[in-house]
């Protein structure tokens, strides 16, 4: 995973999809944010002691099983809508490509969300 770059692709608003708009939620959305928090306590969850990791992979298994997107356009060098979730021997909940290579963790998703967030002047 430290050989390979994620790019973040910032594109204009009139250009944004519904698929662009999902896959940047993915690490834009806390489990903190009001909205959010309506929505999940309206079918019973609440996300009060989520954490933003565990809010982000909660969202990703939302997606992927509504949605039939099979490439990423937010990001060049994280495959969002391949990646596979897979849980290790001290009970943490990353992701693998189908190789088993480690794609997504908490610290990688923090990194990522922080950029994200920061450009966006959202708080982090």
């Amino acid at each position: 995973m430290e050989n390979n770059t994620i790019n973040i692709n910032y594109i204009d608003k009139k250009d944004r999809n519904e698929q662009y708009l999902l896959e940047m939620g993915l690490f834009m959305c806390h489990p903190t944010d009001e909205n959010m928090k309506r929505t999940f306590n309206k079918v019973g969850i609440n996300t009060d002691k989520f954490t933003n990791y565990m809010f982000f992979v909660l969202l990703w298994i939302i997606y992927k099983a509504q949605d039939n997107y099979t490439d990423t356009i937010a990001f060049d060098g994280l495959d969002v809508w391949n990646m596979k979730p897979y849980v290790t021997d001290d009970k943490a909940i990353v992701f693998v490509n189908d190789n088993g290579d480690l794609v997504m963790n908490e610290d990688l998703y923090n990194r990522i969300s922080s950029e994200i967030r920061k450009s966006l002047n959202l708080k982090d």
